[in-house]
């Protein structure tokens, strides 16, 4: 009864024959009308899902509340993502005028003296997406895998491109109700869980991505030095109390300095550095990098991670008696008892690069009415100011970049004439199971535009699957930046000659 002037949908995608026959019998049908509706349509259509969202009829149990805002049964709203976050930039209002039917529902006119508004345009919204880097981001992820890439502008926190993989195209939200209710049924059952957002709600452990944390808690903190060796050398195991831990090269690395153990990822090293540190410094200088917590992005249900640590662990696991032990430090330090989102990571690994700026990470541009005025703007944000020595950056970079290097782990991220650092991780997840391959990685290093983080689920090495992947985003950029400075470089010489031109003109007395 509360809704007995509303227009109740009865059928989608009619033909024309229908509509006519409908029309021939309007004296027979009173209150059935035939209507156009307007329907959001996705070009790209599956790319880019996770951040444009989608749309959908406004749910039952919203309707009564959102009724009172203008909106009317059946209306669809923004459901995640970029719709759903700025929906009411994108609706507009809804026109209103008063008509005359008759017992039949035939319209006999508007009727006068009544108030007629008219409908207002919603605005378009510009985003700090790069339709060329998303596309490569989407082309090289393996199908048959899952997983998310965050690509930032570490220099004001821009969001370059965003995926998660699999992904879903929306346009299916966009059929008439009997295709879209098949469609769904397959999305919400695919144990892939297509509509998670893994780059902003997927929770991973880092794994030696972490590494560069604790190699920043130790240098800035004073605890080592460039030069710093461990007491104990890398010979492929470390005794600990009754428990052997192991490298990942199975003969060791031997002797080597805060750069060499990031470049060739010796968790021997990183034990001992653990023990050194204690959890709660590294963990100062992960919250500081912007792991662990929200970075506020503009985009719905951003998951915070967990940062592990004696206090954290012990009120979490109190319940079986479990205890956080010496072990877990060293685990600690190379990655192994946090978790964390992609979107975390390439803020990590950007502020890493730029050095003086955590920066706050959007997706908004900008918001145009439809005069094309600006009325809204996305800004650079800063969460935190890192505050940290130039020496100290200045080895962590000489590492990062050595990972990319003959001897490093990332080879395959590389880029010929590339000035990029980074680091490769493999995250274990699972007794028995491959590992999350990651890469985290930056550039140019000299001068920090793009910030890159790849997790790729049960894959294997972060070296053989993310780095590829980042590989590829970063050869799209390092072309895009040489086209961008010979335009520069033309303009810039057409300028010049346009200068001399005119001042070699002869001036009329």
């Amino acid at each position: 009864s509360r809704r007995r002037f509303d227009v109740t949908r009865l059928m989608e995608d009619v033909s024309m024959e229908l509509v006519s026959i409908i029309e021939e019998h309007s004296m027979e049908l009173p209150g059935i009308v035939v209507e156009t509706e307007s329907r959001r349509e996705y070009p790209l259509g599956p790319v880019a899902f996770h951040v444009l969202g989608y749309m959908g009829e406004i749910p039952e149990t919203q309707f009564d509340s959102l009724r009172e805002l203008g909106y009317t049964y059946g209306e669809k709203i923004g459901r995640a993502g970029v719709e759903k976050q700025y929906q009411d930039a994108f609706r507009g209002t809804n026109g209103q005028e008063y008509v005359e039917v008759n017992a039949y529902g035939r319209r006999l006119g508007t009727i006068e003296n009544m108030p007629r508004r008219l409908p207002v345009p919603g605005n378009d919204v510009y985003l700090t997406l790069d339709a060329g880097l998303q596309r490569v981001a989407e082309e090289l992820f393996p199908d048959s895998l899952r997983g998310a890439v965050a690509v930032l502008d570490p220099r004001n926190g821009e969001v370059l491109a965003m995926l998660s993989h699999p992904t879903v195209d929306p346009n299916i939200f966009s059929m008439a109700s009997s295709l879209r209710s098949r469609n769904w049924a397959a999305i919400a059952t695919d144990p892939a869980q297509p509509l998670n957002n893994r780059a902003t709600s997927g929770i991973y452990t880092p794994g030696s991505t972490f590494k560069l944390v604790a190699a920043v808690a130790a240098l800035a903190s004073g605890h080592i030095t460039p030069t710093t060796r461990m007491r104990r050398p890398c010979t492929g195991t470390y005794r600990i109390g009754r428990m052997y831990k192991s490298c990942w090269a199975a003969k060791g690395h031997g002797h080597l300095n805060i750069v060499g153990a990031i470049q060739k990822s010796c968790n021997i090293y990183y034990y001992q550095l653990g023990l050194l540190l204690g959890d709660s410094l590294i963990n100062h200088y992960a919250s500081l990098l912007g792991l662990g917590s929200l970075t506020g992005i503009d985009l719905p249900q951003e998951r915070t991670g967990w940062l592990s640590g004696e206090v954290a662990y012990n009120e979490r696991h109190k319940s079986r008696g479990w205890k956080w032990t010496p072990g877990l430090v060293c685990d600690h330090a190379i990655g192994q008892t946090q978790n964390v989102t992609p979107l975390q990571l390439a803020l990590m690994v950007g502020s890493l690069a730029h050095g003086v700026y955590v920066f706050r990470p959007h997706v908004l541009k900008e918001i145009r009415d439809r005069q094309g005025a600006v009325v809204g703007r996305g800004h650079a944000e800063i969460n935190t100011i890192l505050d940290l020595q130039p020496a100290v950056l200045q080895t962590v970079h000489e590492g990062m970049i050595k990972v990319l290097q003959p001897g490093g782990t990332a080879g395959r991220a590389a880029v010929e004439g590339g000035d990029i650092g980074g680091k490769t991780g493999s995250a274990e997840w699972k007794k028995g199971e491959k590992t999350h391959g990651l890469f985290v990685g930056a550039a140019p290093m000299r001068d920090p535009r793009i910030a890159v983080a790849a997790v790729v689920e049960n894959a294997g090495h972060g070296g053989t699957v993310a780095a590829p992947i980042a590989g590829g985003i970063f050869r799209h950029f390092f072309e895009n930046l040489a086209e961008e400075r010979a335009a520069d470089s033309l303009a810039s010489a057409q300028a010049g000659s346009d200068t001399t031109a005119l001042a070699g003109v002869e001036q009329a007395p």
